[in-house]
């Protein structure tokens, strides 16, 4: 649901007010509610969560975790509907390609990482008994 809004005189935009979401319509249709009958602001989810249309993923990502819900609506920074985040978005916009490439690295750093610790260790070892024999 949004109201209805004049931003500029070339375009309608809506400001949103509350949103339907599958789980309602699944619960109406469930309860044998004829939908003729039944206002849409009765149904909606309110009060809307929304996030900014610059917010990153990961912000939009915690919401949703820690909101427990699985859309966002995306709002510009006068309120106006922009559009809608929602899981399958974010899934889609992790690149697996990418992913693995970022774990290669990690895991190349972790392996020069290690060979340095264990060069180190065996430095300190060395070490350790030379004064250990000079004792």
């Amino acid at each position: 649901m949004a109201k209805e809004a004049r931003k500029n005189t070339d375009k309608k935009t809506f400001i949103p007010v509350g949103i339907i979401t599958e789980r309602d319509l699944v619960n109406l249709t469930a309860n044998q509610n004829n939908f003729k009958d039944i206002l849409a602001k009765t149904v909606m989810s309110f009060p809307l969560v929304s996030i900014q249309e610059n917010d990153t993923l990961w912000n939009a990502h915690q919401i949703m975790e820690n909101q427990k819900i699985r859309r966002l609506v995306l709002i510009d920074s006068q309120g106006y509907l922009v559009g809608l985040v929602t899981q399958n978005n974010l899934i889609h916009a992790l690149d697996t390609v990418e992913m693995n490439i970022t774990l290669e690295l990690l895991q190349k750093t972790i392996a020069e990482k290690t060979q340095i610790l264990q060069q180190v260790n065996e430095e300190i070892q060395t070490e350790v008994n030379k004064r250990q024999q000079v004792e």
